[in-house]
């Protein structure tokens, strides 16, 4: 060889051996012609001591567990395989092989990396963020558990009150009906409360803000390695509401093929996680919820029939707030007090101002009505809310409706005053901001900011 080539190679083998990682060179008969100190010392070796072994004896003798060099060889392609060292260490091979001039190989050259410490990191924060949102979940809980009172003292809802407690200790399925905001979450957590199985904190599962990619691990749970960032294991939400009740929320937002899996585990009791060869056996009772109207979806065939009898074992529908009169001014009572004692404030409404709340038609319901109290203590400088300190849309409703020009109102309020009948009309029907956006030819991100700004989200 000559003297510069030979010089060449020495540069190139001084390089390989102070490289950070760690790499293995095989000839076409697979025996190491080549070794690093730092693929050694990943695999507690020395360099003269694998130098002309094949990877199969390596392997054998126990110098490390598996190797990506044998299935570059076999395939002929390159591989990535993620190894445990005998020291113990994590380690990331990825082996490429080198074709000679006929297609043979010739060559097949391991790169070796340690990425315990990575890995270790990755499935810290893994566990980390699977914290959170358990916490999330249960902030979140606490938080409806006080924003949306449960009053009962309009006859239709004693009626569901009584209704809810006497099942309560039973297993049986229940499903939710009603309007955005009507309180589906406190019935549920109602029955919850009566039941045998309230010493377990109740799982509220909102099946339309999860990701349609992501439902079946977040109810099923998945296994270490079942895609891609799962580094460790998870439970699913069935799991993670053994014993307890699982509010299954927007029922009517899961995709089809989510509604045969959900129907097979809610018919045997098991659920399998995604990657996991094994079934699970879980025991929880359902609670669905839905401001749609599922039996329509069955009819259009965007809601199987066999779930939706399943969940329809004992149906509840919740009146909206506009057919309960009678809790109407309690509801009003106990939000005034709670902003009151929230904010330190001693806020009271004026006469004319109670009457166009009583009188307003709430769209939104109890959820719109508890946004609103909020804002007006937080924003009332004195002690007395007027009638002019409530939105111009509540205000003109309660005003005569006159077909001619309307007294003293800008075209701007008018225009308004329609936009918003029209929202609140098409999000009873729809209810959800896709299906409302079609049907009234805008983005959904228009009916979205919409829904905002009139007080209807």
């Amino acid at each position: 060889m000559p003297e510069k080539q030979t010089c060449r190679v020495e540069q190139l083998r001084a390089a390989l051996d102070h490289s950070f990682d760690g790499v293995w060179i095989y000839d076409e008969k697979q025996r190491v012609i080549y070794v690093n100190e730092t693929a050694a010392k990943y695999n507690n070796t020395q360099v003269d001591a694998v130098l002309g072994r094949t990877w199969s004896e390596l392997q054998a003798q126990g110098t490390f567990k598996g190797s990506a060099a044998s299935v570059a060889f076999q395939k002929k392609r390159p591989s990535t395989q993620e190894l445990l060292s005998n020291t113990g260490r994590r380690i990331l091979c990825t082996a490429t092989p080198i074709f000679d001039s006929t297609g043979k190989v010739c060559l097949v050259v391991t790169n070796v990396r340690d990425f315990t410490e990575l890995f270790e990191l990755t499935e810290t924060l893994h566990e980390k963020n699977t914290l959170i949102r358990k916490y999330r979940q249960q902030i979140e809980n606490l938080r409806q558990q006080i924003t949306l009172p449960l009053v009962a003292k309009n006859q239709e809802m004693k009626k569901l009150v009584e209704t809810a407690v006497h099942i309560a200790n039973t297993d049986v399925s229940v499903l939710l009906l009603g309007e955005s905001g009507v309180g589906k979450n406190e019935l549920a957590r109602l029955i919850h409360r009566h039941s045998s199985r309230r010493d377990r904190e109740m799982i509220i599962a909102n099946c339309g803000a999860i990701p349609a990619t992501l439902l079946e691990a977040e109810f099923f749970g998945h296994e270490r390695g079942a895609f891609t960032g799962a580094n460790s294991a998870r439970p699913g939400l069935f799991e993670m509401a053994e014993g307890s009740t699982l509010m299954l929320d927007e029922i009517g937002e899961l995709e089809l093929s989510m509604q045969v899996k959900l129907l097979r585990v809610l018919q045997e009791k098991r659920v399998r996680r995604l990657g996991g060869r094994k079934e699970i056996a879980v025991d929880v009772r359902i609670v669905a919820a839905t401001n749609r109207d599922l039996q329509a979806m069955v009819r259009e065939g965007t809601f199987r029939a066999d779930l939706f009898y399943r969940l329809n074992r004992v149906p509840m529908l919740i009146p909206p707030l506009r057919e309960r009169p009678t809790d109407l001014g309690q509801l009003i009572a106990l939000l005034l007090n709670r902003y009151n004692q929230n904010y330190k404030r001693h806020t009271m409404l004026a006469t004319d101002t109670l009457h166009a709340l009583e009188t307003y038609s709430w769209p939104g319901n109890i959820r719109e009505l508890d946004n609103l109290m909020e804002r007006l203590v937080l924003l009332t400088h004195g002690d007395i809310i007027t009638l002019d300190q409530l939105p111009r849309y509540i205000q003109n409703e309660r005003e005569p409706k006159d077909e001619g020009l309307p007294a003293e109102q800008s075209l701007r309020l008018a225009v308004e005053q329609t936009e918003r009948r029209i929202l609140a009309a098409a999000r009873r029907k729809f209810g959800n901001t896709r299906d409302m956006a079609a049907h009234l030819g805008c983005s959904h991100v228009t009916i979205a900011r919409k829904l905002r700004l009139y007080g209807l989200s």
